[in-house]
């Protein structure tokens, strides 16, 4: 059986979404319900992303959040958490996955940002 058998994401995912020439803070994300301040998700689709949050939420937990690509960015977005993973870290974390609830033009936005900031074209130096 093939690995894509075994995908069940339906959006392409990123594990590592900045490219040579960027700087981490071109993607970040706000949640204020999961932590302080803006994070830099591990991996991230136009479906969804995963980041560390240091206090567990519960799986169902509903969030809304603000994401930014460089300068633009989608606001009040609603998400779900649907998974949670302690990581072996001293503090403790844990990887929290979220799925978006976004309509098919903020879903279209948003892959063509993540897109730019993939292919480095949006670099800022």
């Amino acid at each position: 059986m093939s690995d894509m058998a075994y995908d069940k994401r339906q959006f392409a995912r990123f594990e590592n979404v900045f490219g040579e020439n960027q700087k981490s803070s071109s993607l970040t994300i706000e949640i204020p319900k999961l932590a302080e301040g803006p994070m830099q998700p591990e991996d991230f689709s136009s479906g969804g992303f995963r980041v560390y949050v240091p206090d567990p939420p519960k799986v169902g937990t509903e969030i809304n959040c603000t994401i930014r690509v460089f300068d633009s960015g989608l606001s009040n977005v609603r998400g779900q958490v649907v998974r949670v993973d302690e990581i072996n870290s001293s503090p403790p974390m844990w990887a929290v996955g979220v799925s978006l609830n976004i309509s098919d033009v903020e879903r279209d936005i948003l892959s063509s940002l993540l897109t730019v900031l993939i292919s480095g074209n949006g670099s800022r130096e």
